[in-house]
């Protein structure tokens, strides 16, 4: 069987622009595929954690011009940043729609949706600075096979299900 790396980076190796550039430097310099996890950029699920939290509007317009700001000082220094503008942009308004939503009622279910919008932006921003240095990487969608337990704030992942839907097409399932 073949051996998969994967490789894990955090939210300041994936801070900003520079930082995503060192971590895809990183990854390029083993030959060898990988799977590359990331998480969201530094200081970004702070803010969306507090967005779960309710905020008055004034503090909430101030707290998502904080990430657009920050995911925006990304996507504005790609070659072609009009490549995934437009996810980003629809993910920083139903980020925007979420909070709103969370300044009359919150709920862990509600946090954990919000919270899932930086890693959604960063891997779109990472994968296309890999695919500007020629790099065939594909994004990854792992709401598509990732299955938990329906305990919000704590979810455990439902193992026998990631591995029934992230077999790869013609292995045997179990």
């Amino acid at each position: 069987m073949t051996e998969i790396v994967v490789s894990k980076f955090g939210g300041t190796s994936v801070a900003d622009f520079d930082a995503m550039n060192r971590s895809a430097d990183i990854v390029l310099s083993d030959g060898n595929g990988r799977l590359v996890v990331l998480s969201a950029s530094a200081g970004i699920t702070n803010l969306l954690v507090a967005l779960a939290e309710g905020m008055e509007p004034g503090e909430r317009f101030a707290t998502l011009d904080a990430i657009r700001k920050i995911q925006f000082d990304i996507l504005d220094r790609l070659r072609h940043p009009n490549v995934i503008r437009e996810e980003i942009e629809r993910l920083l308004e139903n980020i925007t729609i979420l909070a709103e939503a969370a300044s009359l009622a919150t709920s862990a279910a509600l946090t954990d949706e919000l919270v899932s919008h930086g890693e959604l932006m960063s891997t779109l921003l990472f994968v296309e600075i890999l695919r500007e240095r020629d790099v065939q990487a594909h994004w990854f969608d792992v709401r598509k096979v990732m299955r938990t337990s329906d305990r919000f704030g704590r979810a455990e992942p439902a193992v026998a299900a990631l591995a029934e839907l992230a077999a790869p097409p013609g292995l045997p399932r179990r």
